[in-house]
């Protein structure tokens, strides 16, 4: 069927299997990198504080530069979100930029997470017959959360946040903030026909 989205909680692991017969579940369960399609891959799970992104020298470049417009809180940006505590844009579960797991050439790293918190969870996904592992190094680029931004065939583009409490961080002072603006300049960009 074309358009038919087939949902699972696979808890049970005869759940992992779709009722065509393939395998379900996440990407790496199935033996496929996130990179290639997303510019980064999950790296760690983080649920003791969340931290803010810094901005690297890729978000100027022309590329890139109009998903910054009207930013205005320098170079240090979504030190506010869902825990108010230790609150940022950046927790839960985190995605990292890595050149050498497939990620494409052309993809411009624009953000890098600041330091995290000290405890920070592997994440181990199983499944049959694959066994994955993410092992966060955050000492070299594997590690961390990274923000990326690249086009791809046919006129289309990627934007990855590489965070999942990306969203929460846009509410912060009624939708004033530069998380907020930049979701609204890529969903504009997005919508807009004109390709990339």
């Amino acid at each position: 069927l074309t358009g038919v989205l087939e949902s699972r909680n696979f808890h049970e692991i005869g759940e992992r299997y779709l009722t065509n017969g393939n395998q379900g579940g996440l990407m790496a369960e199935t033996g496929r990198r996130n990179a290639p399609v997303f510019g980064v891959e999950m790296s760690a799970m983080i649920f003791n504080g969340s931290s803010a992104y810094r901005r690297l020298e890729s978000c100027n470049d022309p590329r890139a530069a109009w998903i910054f417009e009207n930013t205005s809180e320098g170079e240090v940006f979504g030190d506010y979100g869902v825990d108010r505590v230790r609150g940022g844009v950046v927790g839960f579960e985190i995605d990292s930029y890595n050149p050498a797991s497939g990620a494409p050439r052309h993809a411009l790293h624009l953000a890098a997470a600041e330091p995290l918190r000290e405890t920070i969870e592997n994440v181990h996904l199983l499944s049959l017959p694959l066994s994955v592992s993410f092992r966060p190094a955050l000492e070299d680029a594997s590690g961390g959360a990274d923000m990326v931004f690249f086009e791809t065939p046919n006129g289309g583009a990627v934007f990855s946040t590489g965070s999942i409490t990306w969203f929460s961080s846009t509410l912060e002072r009624d939708f004033d903030n530069d998380v907020a603006r930049i979701s609204r300049n890529v969903i504009e960009r997005f919508i807009d026909p004109a390709p990339f």
